[in-house]
C-alpha cells in the first residue's frame, strides 16, 4: 500500500506539469481504481482463510484451485468495471465535475488504463493468496518493479523531450499489465507448481 501511494503521489507531481486540468482530471480518474481495492480486499481476504485452511491440511492441490478460482472471481469483477468506464468515463466523471475540459482529461486516462485494470486484480488478489502460501516475497518484488517501470519510463519521457498526459497513461497500463502477469506467474512457477 505504501508503494502504491507512492506511486500516485509521484503520478500527480508528474501530471500537474501538465495544468490544472490534466491534475484535476487525474485525480478524478485516479479515484476509480483507489475504490476498487475494496472489492479486491473483500474477496481476498476471503482467500487467505479459505486458502490458508488448505494449505495447512495439506490439501494443496485443493488450495492451488480455489487460488485460481478466487482471483479470476476479482479479476473478472473489476476487469467488467475497468470496460464499462473506460467506454463511458463520462458517467464516472460526472459526479464530480461539469467542467468539460476537466472531464476530458478524465476520460482520456479512464480510456487508456481503465481496460487494464483486471491486471490490477490479479495482482493484488494473488498478493492475498500469496499470504496463505507464505511467499510474500514476489508480491513485493512485483510491486517493486511496477513502481520502477512507470518512474523510469516516465523519466525517460522527459528526458527526450516527448512526455506527454498519453504516453504517460500508457506507461500506467504497461504498468499494471507488469504488476499482474510478474505476480501471476511468479505464483504459478512458485508455490502452485511445487504443490
Amino acid at each position: 500500500q505504501r508503494q502504491m501511494c507512492i506511486r500516485d503521489r509521484f503520478c500527480i507531481v508528474v501530471i500537474s506539469t501538465f495544468g490544472i486540468n490534466w491534475t484535476a482530471g487525474f485525480g478524478i480518474a485516479i479515484r476509480l481504481e483507489l475504490l476498487l481495492i475494496p472489492i479486491i480486499f473483500g474477496i481476498g481476504g476471503a482467500l487467505i482463510a479459505i486458502v490458508g485452511a488448505n494449505v495447512g491440511a495439506k490439501k494443496y492441490n485443493r488450495a492451488v484451485i480455489i487460488t485460481w478460482k478466487g482471483t479470476s472471481f476479482s479479476v473478472f469483477i473489476v476487469g467488467i468495471i475497468g470496460l464499462f468506464f473506460s467506454i463511458f468515463p463520462d458517467v464516472w466523471s460526472s459526479f464530480f465535475t461539469d467542467n468539460i475540459v476537466i472531464k476530458e482529461t478524465a476520460k482520456s486516462y479512464l480510456e487508456i488504463v481503465a481496460p487494464f485494470y483486471a491486471f490490477f486484480a490479479l495482482g493484488l488478489g494473488l498478493y492475498f493468496t500469496c499470504q496463505a502460501f507464505n511467499t510474500l516475497f514476489w508480491p513485493v518484488i512485483g510491486t517493486l518493479i511496477r513502481l520502477l517501470f512507470v518512474v523510469i519510463v516516465t523519466f525517460s519521457l522527459f528526458y527526450m523531450n516527448i512526455a506527454s498526459p498519453y504516453l504517460l497513461f500508457i506507461t500506467m497500463s504497461f504498468g499494471l499489465i507488469i504488476y499482474g502477469t510478474f505476480i501471476a506467474l511468479s505464483l504459478h512457477f512458485g508455490p502452485c507448481l511445487l504443490y
